[in-house]
């Protein structure tokens, strides 16, 4: 499969991410990275083969069982802003469900680190007779949903819609740490200012927090998703272009911490290797990778209901509805 280049923007923040990686600055911090190239594929892919990633239906389930009443809390927006739409099929199968019955849109903004995922959501909207007979227009910008809250005023009646367990990537989380509301509570506060006032923030997670469950949803079937980070390092870092990647060079692992609780997504150095790295004044930095060392590239969060609803509560957000599935995907609505 050929790779899309990546920009010099995109490129910087890949050395970035590799460098805090690698001297041990940063930690879960790779999903700023893991969806450029072919990651956003792999990651689909990874969703619709592993039987036991209960996560992606359920919440597909919930959307279609209680979409009516859901829909409900949204009547009254005129702009809806989508973070992270994800691969086409599953905006259509959950955000469109309630976009459909927003009678005032007028806007739709989605907003994804992967250009792909973003141009196959607004064509959806493009060619859709109930959006253009209502006069809605999409757009989109690719890059982080906190970076682009201030390219976009806030503004009354908007809808945010951020699913898919987005807020459980929480970056530099201690394994000791019993919650990250300091994290989460950022996290929300992003999304509470593109909402603006009197707005509603939907967002979906997972508070499952059976250990055997999460082992079996993140099994093996993730492994070429997580190695090929990796590669988008190899391929677009100055001085990685002789590291060494693949299945006999780093294996993945996941590990649940049941205090979080939350799940690490680390890969396990296989072989030994340095690595040189030209940082962005042109100075190489060496990295020794020691066989055995682990690095954790992401993390899944598993929050309880009533913990982001004190994070929010704290923050001016008031829970408006939740919806929650027996096997732990919840759809939590908030109030601006």
């Amino acid at each position: 499969m050929v790779h899309p280049k990546l920009n010099d923007e995109q490129k910087s923040d890949v050395t970035a991410a590799a460098i805090n990686l690698f001297s041990g600055i940063e930690h879960g911090h790779m999903g700023r990275i893991a969806y450029l190239d072919n990651g956003a594929f792999l990651f689909n892919k990874f969703v619709h083969e592993n039987p036991n990633y209960y996560l992606y239906n359920d919440e597909i389930e919930l959307f279609q069982k209680n979409c009516s009443e859901l829909s409900r809390n949204f009547r009254f927006c005129t702009r809806a802003i989508i973070v992270g739409p994800g691969p086409r099929d599953s905006f259509m199968q959950k955000e469109m469900h309630i976009l459909k019955h927003i009678p005032h849109l007028k806007e739709i903004i989605f907003i994804d680190l992967s250009q792909k995922f973003n141009d196959a959501a607004k064509k959806v909207i493009d060619r859709s007779y109930i959006f253009n007979c209502i006069g809605a227009r999409a757009s989109y910008l690719t890059m982080n949903f906190r970076v682009a809250a201030h390219f976009l005023a806030p503004r009354e009646d908007t809808a945010v819609l951020c699913t898919g367990s987005l807020i459980s990537n929480l970056e530099n989380v201690k394994p000791t740490e019993a919650f990250p509301k300091v994290k989460a509570r950022i996290f929300m506060q992003g999304l509470q200012q593109l909402a603006g006032p009197n707005g509603r923030i939907l967002i979906g997670y997972d508070s499952n927090d059976n250990i055997n469950t999460l082992l079996r949803a993140y099994d093996q079937c993730l492994e070429p998703f997580m190695i090929n980070i990796m590669r988008v390092i190899r391929d677009n870092v100055p001085g990685a272009q002789l590291m060494k990647v693949g299945p006999d060079y780093f294996g993945y692992e996941a590990s649940v911490i049941p205090c979080a609780p939350m799940v690490e997504h680390r890969l396990v150095v296989k072989q030994g290797q340095t690595i040189t790295i030209m940082d962005r004044n042109k100075t190489p930095m060496t990295f020794e990778l020691k066989q055995g060392q682990r690095l954790t590239m992401m993390t899944s969060l598993k929050p309880r209901p009533q913990l982001l609803d004190s994070v929010g509560r704290n923050i001016g957000l008031l829970t408006a509805d939740i919806y929650r599935h027996r096997n732990g995907p919840t759809l939590h609505v908030f109030s601006t």
